[in-house]
């Protein structure tokens, strides 16, 4: 079973090192770019298993971890989360919204991060304007050419037929067709400009509430992708119900990878009895019982035997 403890202890060390570390923003993590003197370690942290396994508990703890080592060493550390519970309620999720929902976390932690994110906003901007013109080609020009067509079903799919007819600039239809791209690029210059200044901690908790195959790929192979391309100070919490470990695996070079099953964090009637003992808790049958069948609460149990 893996110790708690020792997984805190490691990601305060890793933690403590990050946020000393200079402020040379050259090449970094990409394998494409890893020397053999690079030292290479844990920047994702990835916490996976059933539901009430204590994947969120360990994410809260994380964080206040880094606020707290912020207020000791008077160097603060930018913590920030982005809860997948709180857009589990709408009825379409896209990368979009995963996009707007992370600048809206950034934005409304500190508003001095709205320095970092200029080119963001910008892009943004210039996007809103380019699909407000596409919504109205669609709807005054589109519709009418193609219910006029003995041959719809051979119609040009929409955006060739944006293409084709130069109904937009070649700068706007880029701009169109790549909008996610260039949001997600622009939000990670963003995060890495910022932990020029501060380390981040970035946590993304309850992602497999608002998680789909398109979703997952670019969180792992754009987000994340890009952003471990680059010398950063930023270090990632990804928490889900799903064991994603292989696909980032594939992605990543596995010294920069802390998956934790938290599955095998249960804890069983005689961990429990053990546990008691070890802290000279005086406990019943009944009471072990009942512990053990809350035993997803591991985190909460092992600081109270524990004190870790």
């Amino acid at each position: 079973m893996l110790d708690a403890g020792i997984f805190k202890r490691e990601f305060g060390r890793r933690l403590a090192a990050m946020a000393a570390e200079g402020k040379d923003h050259g090449p970094f993590l990409s394998f494409r770019k890893h020397t053999d003197e690079e030292e290479i370690w844990p920047r994702i942290f990835m916490f996976y298993g059933g539901a009430g396994t204590g994947k969120s508990a360990m994410v809260d703890y994380c964080l206040d971890y880094a606020r707290s080592l912020g207020s000791e060493t008077k160097k603060p550390i930018k913590v920030l989360l982005l809860d997948g519970e709180d857009l589990s309620f709408r009825n379409i999720i896209t990368i979009r919204t995963i996009i707007e929902a992370l600048y809206a976390v950034f934005i409304n932690e500190d508003t001095a991060m709205a320095a970092y994110l200029n080119e963001f906003s910008q892009i943004r901007q210039r996007i809103g304007h380019v699909e407000e013109k596409v919504d109205l080609l669609m709807m005054n020009e589109w519709f009418s050419e193609m219910a006029g067509r003995p041959d719809r079903a051979q119609a040009p799919a929409f955006n060739s037929w944006l293409h084709e007819n130069k109904k937009l600039a070649d700068d706007e239809f880029d701009l169109y067709e790549n909008a996610d791209y260039r949001l997600s690029k622009a939000l990670v210059n963003g995060v890495v400009g910022l932990s020029a200044e501060y380390p981040v901690v970035l946590a993304i908790d309850a992602l497999d509430r608002v998680g789909t195959g398109d979703i997952d790929n670019w969180m792992r192979t754009v987000f994340l992708g890009k952003m471990f391309e680059r010398k950063n100070k930023v270090m990632v919490i990804i928490s889900g119900r799903d064991n994603v470990t292989r696909d980032y695996r594939n992605t990543f070079q596995e010294e920069l990878l802390y998956p934790v099953n938290f599955s095998d964090l249960l804890l069983s009637r005689s961990d429990v009895s053990e546990c008691a003992q070890i802290s000279q808790m005086k406990i019943g049958r009944e009471e072990i019982h009942g512990i053990e069948e809350t035993a997803g609460e591991y985190l909460w149990w092992s600081e109270t035997f524990w004190d870790w």
